[in-house]
């Protein structure tokens, strides 16, 4: 206000082209200036628009009064599905495995809002701040100010390509959001919140896999088929159109439309890296598997294109031979909480004389304690990983006090 000049120009280092500066600002050397200072100066700033020959810098959270209005719903054509989804998933939070509108928070603007507020112009010369003709605030109001700029989440923009690269490894390493923003915060001295360290691993994972819907289950799956020293037995819920082979009664469940429906199967491969699908109504210990799926399906209101994953068992193959060395006493033991999932992870294990060291061989994820589930590691899982000749040497199973492992074993 009252100022006698008309325009305030950034120096030489923010130099830009007059004709087309606004396509290229928000990823600009100057507009990342312009963020910084914000948070320095503890009042952290944006760009809101502005047109084609301005931009229009304001308040990041308490430029404009809070909207009563709730997010728009998405229509049915732009709604992505999940190609997998987990037995044990949250219910209801996505139905369907629907993408819906995100949770939104507002800044409290009850006492009005911030009218601090600035205009950017180009000319020949370079990027200027407009003074003349009113135009804008320069100070802030109606909010409070931050107790340090160290609180202050810093923009994804503003933090270089070689520290997010580092955050999204030890993301992947600990399979924890808050992990990688709590080492940036330590290494860095940069502050991310959750939400953002998030969406930062989130396109680095769109980046590694193009196909997102796969999910991480498929991925995972995918690279077990790859690798020649992995066996593993699946339990799913998968549409009759994905088995080439149908019995009588999975044929009959096709209803004459076409239209797919589901069935529960086992999927297994061998050491010698031959795949098999068998459905599960035709193995009497694991039948009630395909009961389960159903109650699934129906609680989850899961579409019928969607596959239900309930369970997985591998073994390393080169991790075999110690079993086969000493299968006489096997070791099992299963911890809840070990994955970001929700799955409770089972392992066996062997003692070798020789080395006088134990050696996990066997993982399986589990979707509860329940008797069923131990009735499909002890009933199927162990039949299809391990062979015959080692099954009949085992003479002893330790175990913890859980009764449903002693049932089933």
């Amino acid at each position: 206000k009252n100022s006698k000049y008309d325009r305030l120009y950034f120096g030489p280092a923010y130099e830009m082209d007059e004709n087309n500066w606004t396509q290229g600002f928000e990823n600009s050397a100057l507009y990342k200036h312009i963020l910084q200072k914000g948070i320095d100066g503890r009042n952290p700033l944006i760009s809101n628009g502005g047109g084609v020959d301005k931009r229009k810098i304001v308040c990041k959270g308490f430029y404009r009064k809070e909207r009563k209005a709730v997010a728009a719903k998405k229509s049915d054509k732009s709604i992505v599905y999940r190609g997998v989804q987990a037995v044990n998933d949250r219910k209801l939070s996505r139905p369907a495995g629907k993408s819906m509108p995100r949770k939104s928070s507002n800044a409290d603007t009850s006492s009005g809002s911030c009218k601090f507020m600035f205009y950017i112009k180009c000319d020949e010369i370079g990027p200027y701040i407009n003074l003349e003709r009113n135009a804008g605030c320069g100070d802030h109001n109606n909010h409070p100010l931050a107790i340090s700029s160290e609180c202050i989440p810093v923009p994804l923009k503003l933090v270089p390509e070689e520290v997010k690269k580092t955050a999204v490894n030890v993301v992947e390493s600990a399979a924890s959001h808050a992990a990688g923003r709590n080492f940036l915060l330590r290494d860095s001295q940069i502050f991310i919140n959750k939400a953002r360290m998030a969406y930062l691993a989130k396109l680095s994972d769109e980046e590694k896999n193009s196909d997102s819907k796969m999910g991480d289950f498929g991925r995972m799956i995918d690279q077990f088929e790859r690798e020649e020293d992995i066996s593993y037995t699946i339990l799913s819920n998968v549409p009759l159109s994905d088995l080439k082979d149908l019995s009588k009664d999975a044929a009959s469940e096709l209803d004459g439309d076409g239209q797919n429906k589901n069935v529960t199967v086992a999927t297994t491969k061998g050491d010698d890296g031959n795949i098999t699908c068998k459905e599960v109504s035709s193995e009497d210990e694991i039948a009630h598997a395909d009961n389960i799926a159903k109650e699934q399906r129906q609680e989850r209101a899961l579409d019928v294109t969607q596959i239900l994953f309930m369970a997985i068992g591998f073994v390393y193959l080169p991790l075999l031979r110690f079993v086969k060395l000493c299968p006489e006493v096997i070791w099992c033991d299963i911890t809840s909480h070990s994955n970001n999932k929700g799955f409770h992870l089972m392992t066996f294990s062997c003692r070798n004389s020789g080395l006088a060291k134990q050696s996990v061989f066997m993982w399986l994820w589990l979707p509860d304690q329940k008797r069923f589930s131990f009735r499909w590691v002890f009933q199927h899982a162990l039949k299809m990983l391990l062979p015959l000749h080692v099954r009949l040497r085992v003479r002893f199973i330790m175990k913890d006090g859980d009764p449903q492992q002693r049932n089933e074993i």
